[in-house]
């Protein structure tokens, strides 16, 4: 019965990634990028605070010391040309979290941001689990990249 059971969930088709190409319209127009992995945007006429899914990046409002902070600037800044200079950027909205704020799939040209802040070790990958100590982390890698 185990195996038959193993055997069935083996078969089983592994959810679709959802890509730029296959997310559904928003109607969330990005004004204001908060800090590296949120986003102030007008969505259905109201304003609300956009939560970026699948990456974590340092914090700048409350950081734990001043190289999460130097970081936590410079992802925000990196965020925010990236979306200046995007010719498409598409927010896929879905339930708020417990600070209200919606979380988002964001697509920059087609590319996940996630993938992109990570890529350019502003951020490392995040699903909800505990999130790391930055400062821990900084205070470890004086020479070694992020990923």
């Amino acid at each position: 019965m185990v195996l038959a059971f193993l055997f069935l969930s083996a078969c089983q088709e592994e959810p679709k990634k959802m890509t730029a190409a296959s997310a559904p319209p928003s109607s969330c127009d990005i004004i204001r990028v908060v800090d590296g992995d949120t986003v102030k945007a007008i969505c259905h006429g109201r304003e609300q605070n956009l939560r970026l899914l699948g990456f974590d990046t340092p914090e700048t409002f409350r950081s734990r010391c001043p190289d999460e902070k130097a970081l936590g600037k410079i992802a925000t800044s990196h965020l925010r040309k990236l979306i200046e200079n995007a010719q498409e950027v598409l927010p896929v909205t879905g339930r708020p979290d417990k600070y209200r704020r919606l979380l988002t799939r964001l697509y920059i040209d087609g590319r996940d941001v996630a993938e992109i802040m990570i890529e350019a070790g502003l951020a490392v990958p995040y699903h909800g689990e505990k999130r790391i100590n930055w400062c821990d982390r900084l205070a470890g890698r004086k020479q070694a990249p992020l990923g």
